[in-house]
């Protein structure tokens, strides 16, 4: 963490001195106070947020009014709720002298994307490519009761999900048309042949434990965060890849497709997540998440899944994140 301390007290020190008279910058992000907490930085939210116009419900701590909502922290707890849906952080909230902290890192990567949204939908954004998790002889998750395979849902849902899309006017394409076997390192480069504007990898979930259920949505753990997802692979927390140049935009995607999917489905909210283990993301160039749209070892969710009305219905909910761009198109014809 002290390359992230020495930068943000870098950029702070030349906000106040001007730098070499430059008047300082208005921008309130540069005003975020921190503290050193046992070598720790750590930032305020009441102080920070009202930076940003978004003042402490009264009476409730924690809780911060917000332009769509509520935002709402507890103290020693790693996730908060943005209008009450599920975000990870990568740290829990510190209670300090009765003061809830967030990590000056959680503040630049979690909470600055979303008090400052930007529009990631120009026009020139076009292409999305659809990645149907697994295939071939890589099945992925399997209920042999119901006779569901991962590698088949994800495709049914990306063929639905294209259609949609197209109709509102994106060019889409996936990594894969048919049953085909496709390893990590060609299955990205055939999306990079497509140069993508958005990438969206599907896949469907499985646990040990069958009382596990909900939508889940990753994207890449940005650099100086570790993960929230690991499966026992190494979580280089100083380590930057190449979807890292996306940071903002591949969280606030992930933010938009999860909201509209718990709309359209009614299902669990599990969060969006961070991980860092996952080489079809991490080597994109262009935002880029992976939805786990339920799970197949959950008994109430698989029988959902088995059925093709609640697959559209998933496919709607993503297509519902990204704006209709039929009518520029013909605008521009």
């Amino acid at each position: 963490m002290k390359f992230w301390r020495i930068l943000h007290l870098t950029l702070m020190m030349a906000v106040i001195c001007g730098c070499g008279g430059r008047k300082p910058s208005p921008d309130p992000a540069f005003q975020v106070p921190v503290q050193m907490i046992q070598g720790v930085p750590w930032v305020p939210l009441a102080q920070a947020m009202a930076l940003f116009g978004s003042p402490m419900v009264e009476g409730y701590s924690g809780q911060f009014h917000f332009q769509q909502g509520t935002l709402d922290f507890k103290p020693n707890h790693q996730s908060f709720t943005m209008v009450d849906q599920k975000i990870w952080m990568g740290y829990a909230c510190l209670d300090w002298n009765g003061s809830l902290m967030v990590h000056l890192r959680d503040w630049e990567k979690c909470l600055l994307p979303l008090l400052r949204m930007k529009p990631m939908f120009a026009a020139y954004h076009s292409t999305i490519v659809l990645d149907p998790g697994h295939g071939g002889r890589d099945t992925g998750a399997m209920n042999a009761s119901k006779s569901l395979v991962e590698k088949e849902l994800t495709l049914k849902i990306s063929r639905l999900l294209q259609a949609k899309l197209a109709a509102k006017g994106w060019l889409v394409h996936l990594t894969r048309e048919s049953d085909l076997t496709l390893d990590l390192e060609p299955r990205i480069s055939r999306v990079q042949e497509f140069k993508p504007d958005f990438f969206i990898s599907l896949h469907v979930n499985s646990a040990q434990a069958k009382e596990a259920v909900g939508i889940e949505t990753f994207y890449t753990t940005p650099q100086g965060l570790p993960s929230n997802l690991t499966r026992n692979y190494e979580d280089p927390v100083e380590v930057t890849f190449p979807a890292n140049q996306f940071d903002d935009e591949s969280f606030q995607l992930a933010w938009s497709v999860q909201r509209h999917l718990l709309i359209a489905t009614g299902a669990s909210d599990r969060g969006v997540k961070k991980a860092r283990f996952m080489g079809v993301l991490r080597n994109q160039s262009c935002p880029a998440i992976l939805v786990e749209t339920g799970f197949l070892s959950n008994p109430d969710e698989c029988q959902k899944l088995a059925s093709d009305e609640y697959l559209l219905q998933l496919a709607s909910g993503i297509a519902s994140a990204f704006p209709d761009r039929s009518n520029k198109q013909s605008e521009t014809q």
